[in-house]
């Protein structure tokens, strides 16, 4: 039984939803290492968390009546209720192992980068690890991991580039450049932003892309409107006043070019 198992066990022995047949693998581990000392050994701060966890799990089904002893044996509540803390704790200890693994994977281990310029006066096809596929107008730069994350599919651009993005709904991808930040799931579209232009803007040819500044900056619409990001759907553009934090959309615009 590998530890994402055992935590989903655990989970169905605290909240009582255990088969009899599963109670007595958790009785057997009990019995197991009652007597042992403590098997998850964390830093002072983590385990004083635990506890509370433990705690709290246990108040919860205390007043909810859920576990209800089938004898009144005081020394077999204080077991009952022995195992049912070293369930919550290990339990606890599983989640926290779980939920922060790939995120202290991916923080430690530093993924290379590849740095593409285009200092021709043509326009170059660039590959990405995903299969996506980038076309670089002149003077055009792109940055990307060799290896993209898990949860996103992160790059860096300046100057003008086509995208033709892989779909992959979990797994977004999101260019970052000077003045924006641009996010799609699988469509095809342009993206114009540079050091130096007073304006950026992302034309749309296929699929759904949203747009929002840098930073999180709130921005406004041509008519006044406050956003947070705006929505481009197939042959719509959006053009930013970079002075302005300001978005034009423009609808049914030649994607030809």
């Amino acid at each position: 039984m590998d530890n994402k198992q055992l935590a989903e066990l655990l989970d169905k022995y605290i909240k009582g939803l255990c088969t009899a047949e599963e109670a007595a693998v958790i009785d057997r581990w009990y019995d197991k290492h009652q007597h042992e000392p403590d098997i998850i050994n964390l830093p002072g701060n983590e385990n004083e968390y635990l506890k509370k966890k433990m705690l709290d799990q246990i108040l919860h089904q205390i007043n909810s009546n859920q576990y209800k002893p089938l004898v009144k044996n005081t020394n077999f509540i204080i077991r009952y209720w022995a195992k049912l803390a070293a369930a919550a704790v290990l339990l606890v200890f599983l989640k926290i192992i779980y939920t922060n693994y790939w995120a202290v994977k991916e923080a430690t281990n530093k993924i290379p980068q590849i740095e593409i310029a285009n200092n021709t006066k043509h326009i170059i096809k660039q590959v990405l690890p995903d299969k996506s596929i980038v076309w670089l107008n002149p003077k055009a730069t792109l940055k990307f991991p060799k290896k993209f994350k898990v949860s996103s599919r992160d790059i860096a651009m300046d100057g003008e580039c086509f995208f033709e993005v892989s779909k992959n709904p979990q797994r977004p991808f999101i260019i970052q450049s000077k003045h924006l930040v641009t996010k799609v799931w699988g469509t095809t579209f342009k993206v114009s932003d540079n050091n130096t232009a007073a304006t950026a803007q992302v034309t749309v040819v296929t699929g759904k892309v949203s747009v929002s500044i840098q930073g999180s900056k709130p921005a406004r619409t041509g008519a006044g409107l406050s956003v947070e990001e705006v929505i481009l759907l197939p042959k719509q553009k959006v053009l930013l006043r970079t002075d302005q934090n300001t978005f034009y959309t423009s609808r049914q615009v030649d994607v030809s070019n």
